[in-house]
């Protein structure tokens, strides 16, 4: 067996660095990927078991030699196209507590999961390697960015979080990292200054440097050579290793299996292997039965099934044994009350209702649209035999200077309260709108964004708040619609001045502050991908929804107050989210 693990000429990593972290980092092409491959090879040529989260579908050449004619390492690959055993999404914890019984070196190929899924299998992976593991065994995390970023959605906090404490608490259970990223900007900053060693090939982003001058400012190496990262040749990295008291530059030698990671180009095309090793698949799926089989064990569902098992095995063992009585008592048999095909029907008839459930509300808010369209008609012919309201002034705003100090949200100069010319006092719900608009100058605001964010309902009641806001010009209404606060508008609050503008952060909160669980999701997904737009099933199935009557209404709830925006299929971020 080897000393060590040689990656580069002068370079050989201690057997300890099974169970140490490390971090490769580098643009597109620039050779970390191949760096993990030698990386990986020397533990296997050691007899050190590794594992790496695949979520591109790319190492499954590590089953062949370089040239492709020859066998690779013979270690299985679970998922995947090119997988010699299918991976479900829901096998995480059944295939961490294999790996950890069985110290199987493998690649866990998770390309073809929806996000969701692979949220679930990579949660519940890291959450029982950590728990079951004991012994030294080393993950190779390739797109480690992709499920330890720096700002996850809501829905990854809890993957984030198995993550962190893998590389935080792994060591002491025998477990090694290696987190390989060409985005080292966007990976999870908390993790990355855990790593001991930083591996880096050529980075041409600032941001991407930024991050990494963070890592060796953290741990007091070197800054000097930062500005040759973007120089680096292909396969050239620098090593800083506190652990290892390394900070030189090295050439990281070629791998040995099939570069099946490698960037197609129209000049050359990806070669097939010929050959791969073999594996003793009969061995893997017999281990796997095993597992599957502890796992069931602990499982409570699995438990509860079976403690019903044994007591109806139980009860017909009473009545075979019982003596025969010449008026037998009843006898309750329990009968499952429905089939397992009457169960999925009843599934598909719930779905069928959400579904149709989307389309009634979508009919009744159209006609509670033509309800107060008539409400309005009716209204402004009232308006009109009132002569003793004042005509709506013209609004003009007042000029604002650049260089003048802005007046903040706390302290706003305020004075006292007043009326308006004929005496109107606004109503608690019409004062919220007149609030709102005030908080939001010089941004204009729909009469639906308004009312929503006025915590109103769309009624006969908040439709005559609007009208005796605009009748006493308090808000003006321009010919597409749009709303603002008039001087008289902010008198009546008792403000000499508008507030400060919102910033974007702040307009973003007041949209999500009035829409349904699901349409905010949808909002967050569009807000992260701007200026990029995204397919309405991508949108759905991202933000963990169904393609269903509901999930179209939330669209329609966001596209209608401005926040979404649809064409075709196709949906961006609406313009109201432009500051």
């Amino acid at each position: 067996m080897t000393r060590g693990i040689r990656i580069a000429k002068g370079l050989t990593l201690p057997l300890e660095a099974v169970t140490q972290t490390f971090g490769l980092l580098a643009v597109r092409g620039g050779g970390k990927s191949n760096t993990a491959a030698v990386m990986a090879e020397g533990m296997y040529e050691a007899g050190l078991p590794f594992v790496v989260i695949d979520p591109e579908g790319s190492w499954w050449g590590l089953r062949s030699a370089a040239d492709g004619k020859g066998p690779g390492l013979p270690i299985p690959i679970f998922g995947g196209d090119r997988g010699d055993v299918p991976l479900e999404e829901t096998a995480g914890q059944m295939i961490a507590e294999l790996i950890a019984k069985e110290r199987l070196s493998c690649v866990l190929d998770v390309s073809e999961f929806s996000e969701g899924g692979k949220r679930r299998f990579l949660t519940d992976f890291a959450v029982n390697i950590l728990k079951r593991n004991k012994d030294p065994l080393h993950l190779i995390l390739e797109e480690a960015d992709d499920y330890i970023p720096q700002k996850p959605m809501r829905e990854s906090a809890r993957l984030l979080r198995a993550w962190q404490n893998v590389v935080r608490r792994g060591r002491k259970k025998g477990l090694g990292v290696t987190m390989i990223t060409q985005r080292s900007a966007v990976i999870n900053k908390d993790v990355l200054t855990q790593i001991e060693t930083l591996i880096v090939h050529r980075i041409t982003s600032p941001q991407d440097r930024k991050a990494i001058e963070g890592w060796v400012v953290y741990h007091g190496q070197k800054q000097e050579i930062l500005a040759s990262l973007s120089g680096l040749k292909p396969g050239e990295a620098w090593v800083w290793s506190p652990w290892m008291e390394i900070t030189d530059q090295f050439q990281i030698y070629r791998r040995k299996t099939f570069d099946s990671a490698a960037t197609p180009t129209g000049a050359k095309r990806r070669r097939r292997p010929a050959t791969l090793a073999d594996i003793d698949l009969g061995a893997i799926k017999e281990q796997m039965a095993e597992t599957i089989e502890r796992v069931k064990e602990t499982d409570p569902k699995e438990l509860k099934r079976r403690i019903k098992d044994l007591e109806r095995e139980l009860h017909s063992q009473k009545q075979l044994t019982k003596a025969p009585t010449p008026a037998p008592e009843p006898q309750l048999v329990e009968v499952p009350m429905l089939t397992a095909e009457e169960r999925a029907l009843l599934v598909e008839v719930g779905e069928r209702l959400v579904e149709v459930g989307g389309v009634v509300e979508a009919s009744v808010n159209e006609l509670r649209a033509s309800n107060d369209g008539l409400g309005g008609l009716i209204g402004s012919v009232l308006n009109r035999q009132k002569a003793h309201v004042p005509p709506r002034p013209q609004y003009q705003p007042k000029p604002r200077r650049e260089d003048a100090p802005q007046a903040t949200i706390s302290t706003p100069p305020r004075s006292e309260p007043a009326e308006s010319d004929g005496g109107y006092r606004p109503r608690a719900g019409a004062r919220r709108m007149l609030e709102v608009l005030a908080r939001r100058y010089p941004l204009t605001t729909t009469r639906s964004q308004l009312r929503l964010m006025a915590k109103l309902r769309k009624s006969g009641t908040s439709e005559t708040y609007y009208r005796e806001l605009l009748g006493n010009g308090l808000i003006q209404e321009d010919s597409e619609g749009w709303v603002l606060i008039t001087d008289s508008g902010l008198g009546i609050l008792g403000l000499s001045s508008p507030l400060a503008p919102m910033t974007k952060e702040e307009n973003i909160e007041s949209f999500r502050g009035i829409f349904r669980a699901g349409a905010r999701r949808m909002l967050d997904i569009l807000i992260e991908i701007h200026p990029q737009g995204i397919s309405r099933e991508e949108l759905f199935e991202r933000a963990e929804l169904t393609n269903s009557g509901t999930s179209n209404t939330y669209l329609r709830d966001l596209a209608r107050n401005g926040a979404a925006e649809v064409n075709g299929n196709m949906v961006c971020m609406g313009e109201a989210l432009f500051l």
